[in-house]
């Protein structure tokens, strides 16, 4: 241990020592040095632990610290963090503003609170039902959905009906030696592999990629609302407090509440990115993307963490969406973006995490007008499979400190096809520092579609051949919406027993069971068969507990207690899949929420809607252009899309690939330029010209360092009504200049 590391614990015991004996002047005083041997970060404050300390005297504590302390945002932090006062909120406002108008570096604002309406009658805070008036229609609500029956899913149909075809779609180099290909397939409705042949010649194409199933359609989906969030979503706000959602023309019983954000949201600075400052809304951990109680693998106590198999979800294509509502917010020039964060595996604190690597989507109109009017709206995002749609979000290490490495490079393909360990992550970018957006949003509700593996998901043609026709609905693809829960009754404690039939043989790896939390089952098992008769015990056990008082759902959740995970030993073949419920914890009445099966053998049927994707090359020797093909290969025949070049950088210089005006006004416009900055320190340097204007030169523009890609939002200041624009846009960093990229900017 460090001599540092050693002060830091002798300063928090003898902080907890003087709070005890009342003496908080003392025991702030320690705070600060504990603050200054943490090299303290704002990100940072909830490493400080209050154990044992009533939240009376924490706060206690932190209003001395203020008193004693008045420069120092982070006691306003830490009191905006426990959120007990509006005024509070204002003095964390004023101290930010203040902080980034004196700060070299800026000033690092993220708050995150994770709550729910479940935590309403356990006095947590912010969440008290009965404030907002709903607490007995909700838990009326919950008690009606019990005995309501649950109606099977079934997945959207394509619009599509053309031929198979597939498209080799623009790649891009990422930094010297590697390139990222991009490709679409549409119209395929039986299992189907693709891959890339590329070389360095159109006519000699001589190396493949690796060779891939298309995944199944948009089948998997998870919906959440306040009422149900089960604190998966962080929200990175100054104030959160619950209200009233009146969302008209709604047929389903939820949401009724809605979740009230407020500004100061988080200034995100954990990211060197390129899309420009970060105002934070919220993280969202989806059903989906939860790990649960694992039976079949010895978990490590450190660094590296052992993956099950198909632990990750497949994000290609995915559509987040979100119903909102703002009616005081004033998002400046700020605008919203969607990014997700997927588990690397390279972990730079082994004993730790598993560091994360974050894209966001930077590619303009793939998401819905954001609208400030006071009414409800949804928002869609698209998560497209193509890496020229995505920005790489890097460690901010030169702001924020070596501490901060723990966001590492890894492949949006990689990202998006294997997504564990991940969340989505909404956020507002684009504006000034110091002109951040002000005001609150209300959020009612999130929904994912995803691509899902399990053999027993939608459209895969597995068949549920005994038990209740009902308990259809746990493969329709629906994770973790309480009104789409499936339960039943347990008639003289006889075990139900579901039977699926496989579209054929598979070898068998995970089995992954969600619990319901209404009505949720007891002792589980599961088998398998190969004939449909003689069936092999895999597994069998009782699920974890849970609470009968819905307000204690939530620590379910975070206990990992309504995911049970099943690895057999060494894979099982099976035709055919056995779940059986022995018992409930509720009386006569037990369910569950989904249960998926996942393996190999048995390649999923895709759906004819467009299924777009990217595949990194990395290693590639020389220099020079690289072409590629899209193949994709069924029983049907072969299907080839175009030979496409993609132009590689000859040197470490920033390299400009595109540059697109996103907005014009009267005297200011908005440009994405796409490049690789190659290096730390690259900056980009943009001069307009006019026939019947004065030049206008936007200074040094620092960009994204990464050898991959990235859009980078540059504000251009100065502009004449009505007068057309021709662009000179260089970037230059330790190796050199770029060439010289030319672009309009329309009157």
């Amino acid at each position: 241990m460090s001599e540092d590391h050693e002060r830091i614990f002798q300063h928090h015991a003898a902080m907890l020592t003087a709070i005890k004996a009342r003496n908080h002047a003392r025991a702030a005083g320690y705070l600060r040095m504990i603050y200054q041997n943490l090299n303290f970060h704002f990100s940072m404050y909830k490493q400080i632990s209050f154990d044992g300390l009533s939240e009376r005297d924490v706060l206690r504590l932190l209003t001395t610290y203020v008193r004693e302390f008045p420069d120092d945002p982070s006691g306003y932090m830490m009191l905006a963090h426990m959120h007990h006062s509006k005024a509070q909120t204002e003095l964390v406002r004023r101290a930010w503003i203040e902080a980034s108008n004196h700060a070299v570096k800026g000033f690092h604002f993220q708050p995150s609170v994770q709550s729910s309406v479940f935590d309403a009658e356990q006095g947590r805070r912010f969440t008290s039902l009965s404030r907002v008036g709903l607490d007995k229609e909700i838990a009326q609500e919950l008690e009606e959905l019990r005995n309501a029956p649950t109606d099977v899913r079934s997945p959207a149909t394509s619009d599509f009906d053309g031929p198979p075809r597939g498209y080799t779609l623009p790649g891009e180099p990422i930094g010297i030696d590697g390139v990222s290909l991009n490709g679409c397939l549409v119209g395929f409705t039986q299992p189907t592999r693709y891959y890339f042949r590329y070389g360095f010649e159109a006519s000699q194409l001589n190396q493949t990629t690796v060779t891939r199933n298309m995944p199944a359609g948009l089948y998997g989906r998870v919906r959440d609302t306040a009422e149900n969030l089960f604190r998966r979503i962080s929200a990175n706000t100054s104030q959160l407090t619950f209200a009233p959602a009146d969302i008209p023309k709604r047929s389903s019983a939820f949401p009724k509440l809605a979740m009230n954000l407020s500004w100061p949201f988080g200034k995100d600075r954990n990211h060197r990115d390129g899309i420009g400052v970060i105002d934070l809304l919220l993280g969202w951990n989806t059903h989906a993307q939860r790990r649960g109680r694992i039976d079949g693998i010895e978990e490590p106590a450190t660094y590296p963490s052992v993956d099950y198999p198909w632990e990750g979800i497949d994000l290609r294509d995915a559509r987040v969406g979100l119903w909102y509502r703002a009616d005081d917010l004033d998002p400046k020039a700020f605008e919203p973006v969607i990014w997700i964060h997927g588990r690397t595996g390279t972990a730079s604190f082994p004993e730790q995490d598993n560091d994360r690597c974050a894209w966001a989507v930077t590619a303009p109109k793939l998401a819905d007008e954001f609208t400030v009017d006071g009414d409800w709206h949804t928002i869609d995002y698209v998560l497209p499979g193509t890496s020229t749609d995505w920005t790489f979000c890097g460690s901010n290490v030169e702001e924020m400190g070596e501490g901060m490495r723990r966001y590492t490079y890894a492949p949006i393909d990689r990202i998006q096809r294997d997504n564990k360990g991940g969340n989505v992550c909404v956020a507002f970018v684009g504006g000034d520092e110091l002109e951040a957006p002000d005001g609150s949003i209300d959020l009612a509700e999130l929904q994912i579609a995803y691509r899902s593996w399990s053999m027993l998901g939608p459209c895969q043609e597995a068949t549920l051949i005994s038990g209740p026709e009902e308990a259809a609905c746990l493969t329709d693809g629906t994770l973790g919406d309480v009104e789409h829960h499936w339960l039943t009754d347990l008639e003289n404690g006889e075990p139900i027993d579901l039977v699926w039939r496989l579209r054929g043989d598979a070898l068998l790896t995970c089995f992954k069971i969600h619990q319901n939390v209404s009505a949720p089952a007891g002792s589980v098992a599961i088998a398998v068969s190969e004939d449909g008769e003689t069936f092999t015990d895999v597994w069998s056990g009782t699920l974890d507990e849970v609470p009968a008082d819905p307000a204690a759902w939530a620590d379910a959740v975070n206990s990992n207690a309504l995911i049970r995970v099943v690895v057999p030993e060494k894979p099982v073949r099976a035709h055919f899949v056995r779940l059986s419920i022995l018992s409930g914890q509720r009386a006569d009445t037990v369910g569950l929420d989904a249960f998926e099966v996942f393996g190999c053998g048995l390649p999923p049927v895709p759906s004819p809607s467009p299924f777009t994707f990217s595949e990194a090359i990395t290693g590639l020797a020389g220099t020079g252009p690289v072409y590629a093909q899209l193949v994709a290969e069924n029983e049907v025949g072969v299907f080839e899309g175009e030979v496409v070049e993609i132009d590689r950088p000859a040197s470490e210089v920033p390299h400009i690939l595109a540059a697109q005006v996103l907005d014009r006004g009267d005297e200011a416009a908005t440009a994405s330029i796409r490049a690789i900055g190659m290096d730390t320190g690259a900056k980009l340097k943009l001069t307009l010209r006019a026939e019947d204007a004065d030049d206008v030169t936007v200074g040094l523009v620092r960009i994204s360092e990464w050898h991959v890609p990235a859009d980078n939002r540059v504000r251009i200041e100065g502009l004449e009504p009505g007068v057309e624009y021709t662009c000179d846009c260089v970037a230059e960093n330790m190796h050199g200049r770029s060439d010289t990229f030319t672009f309009n900017i329309a009157a």
